[in-house]
């Protein structure tokens, strides 16, 4: 149990009582000794609340950052409500993922041929 008002100047106005009874079995006569109590209480919830961690929705991922040869793309988080009095934690608010992984190394590319020149060796 907990109660968020607690702690207060006065101990006895927050939190809740336990109660522990028992059953007189025998009655004590005129020269029998009186029964002590038959309940007992104290307090008990005097402690705040937990509250756990609220997070928001993920972004999109992120746009790569390089073209070619290993790039990280990323989405994130936001902590909406942080965790207090032992409640749950929040988790990371960003996550990373390899993109573009593939090499930057260009094959050659050629255009088509030309036409023939006239020979460069004149007949005679």
């Amino acid at each position: 149990l907990c109660d968020d008002t607690c702690p207060r100047k006065d101990p006895f106005k927050c939190g809740g009582k336990e109660v522990m009874k028992r059953d007189i079995v025998v009655i004590p006569n005129q020269n029998g000794m009186k029964c002590p109590p038959s309940e007992r209480e104290k307090l008990c919830g005097q402690k705040k609340c937990p509250v756990d961690c609220v997070m928001s929705a993920w972004s999109g991922w992120s746009k790569c950052t390089k073209d070619c040869e290993s790039g990280v793309q990323a989405k994130t988080r936001s902590i909406l409500t942080k965790p207090k009095n032992g409640g749950v934690a929040c988790d990371t608010v960003q996550e990373d993922r390899p993109c573009n992984t593939g090499s930057c190394d260009r094959d050659c590319t050629l255009t088509k041929w030309s036409n023939w020149v006239p020979c460069s060796m004149a007949c005679g």
